[in-house]
């Protein structure tokens, strides 16, 4: 578990009984990944930053390559799970172009979660394949959180933990050309296997992300105040944007006691928007990504006791 607040990206709900995540949308042969600093409130030692992969077939065969630091080869059978220990120089630290990216390569199909371990802030988050990547996501609102982004004017690129928000676009395995859309454009060019960071401030009011060919978007904070003067990482990945609405389920456990304090960041093309969450209607719909964000329980005293899953999976689902 980890210290700060719940920051869930809800799993598209089911046409019939809740189903496992889409083989075809959570397993592939190709992954990039990238793990955004995670500050801990200061804590001095570095960050214990790790991949666990599952093979679907036996004799798989597999390669982890940690930019230029070093590159393994891995066999795995056919549902084994194992979890590999990374370098701590992939961290990718505030405001950095940078290409410390993971790339991870198999001959037969493989599901990818990353872990990223700071004292005790904790994330983990299912990998989409570079295949089922999009090239385009919409960017959803930014969460108030006190003496993060609220009061407005405290909000600073100079003290980390009430900087912005923002954006981590994680180029696949091509020249890319990528676009920030909102007041203003911003453009930039991606070279293969690269990150660029973009601040989320409120002046830009930034909507979309476009690029030429598919990337990664994650959304969120290196250390998001959370209690007192402590903070944490707070990062979850957009999901691909879609021209339909979906609908999401919210689990009636996540807003226990915190009903009326509860919101849902939604996003959707050209707008996003901040919503009270309605217990009565656990089913809400988007066309781009809801976020569930509950306020702090004021009876947590201890960071362990928070508890904060990134998910960012598809559910069987019927359009039309």
């Amino acid at each position: 578990m980890s210290p700060e607040r719940l920051l869930l990206l809800l799993v598209a709900a089911g046409s019939a009984e809740p189903s496992a995540p889409r083989p075809d949308v959570s397993t592939g042969v190709d992954f990039v990944v990238a793990f955004p600093e995670n500050i801990a409130s200061y804590y001095p030692d570095p960050p214990k930053l790790m991949v666990q992969i599952t093979a679907l077939y036996d004799q798989t065969k597999i390669t982890i390559e940690q930019h230029s630091f070093s590159t393994s080869e891995n066999l795995q059978h056919k549902g084994e799970s194992k979890e590999y220990n990374l370098d701590a120089r992939m961290e990718i630290f505030e405001g950095e172009t940078s290409r410390r990216t993971l790339q991870i390569h198999s001959d037969k199909s493989i599901t990818v979660h990353a872990i990223n371990l700071k004292s005790s802030s904790l994330q983990t988050a299912l990998v989409l394949p570079i295949s089922k990547l999009s090239s385009e996501y919409f960017i959803p609102p930014v969460p108030e959180i006190q003496r993060t982004t609220r009061p407005a004017g405290i909000v600073t690129t100079d003290v980390t933990e009430r900087s912005p928000f923002k954006l981590v676009i994680v180029n696949a395995d091509m020249e890319n050309e990528v676009k920030v859309e909102g007041s203003e454009l911003e453009t930039f060019s991606l070279q293969p296997y690269q990150v660029q960071q973009i601040w989320v401030k409120t002046e830009k009011d930034l909507r979309k992300v476009t690029a030429k060919h598919p990337v990664a978007v994650l959304f969120g904070h290196s250390c998001a105040i959370y209690h007192d003067c402590t903070c944490g990482q707070l990062f979850t990945s957009l999901p691909p944007a879609q021209s339909h609405k979906r609908k999401f389920y919210i689990p009636p456990f996540l807003a226990k006691d915190a009903e009326e304090e509860s919101f849902l960041l939604l996003s959707k093309d050209n707008s996003n928007k901040v919503q009270a969450f309605d217990v009565n209607s656990p089913l809400v719909e988007t066309e781009g990504s809801a976020i569930f964000y509950p306020p702090e329980p004021a009876h947590q005293s201890h960071p362990r006791d928070r508890l904060r899953l990134l998910l960012c999976r598809q559910r069987h689902q019927r359009h039309g």
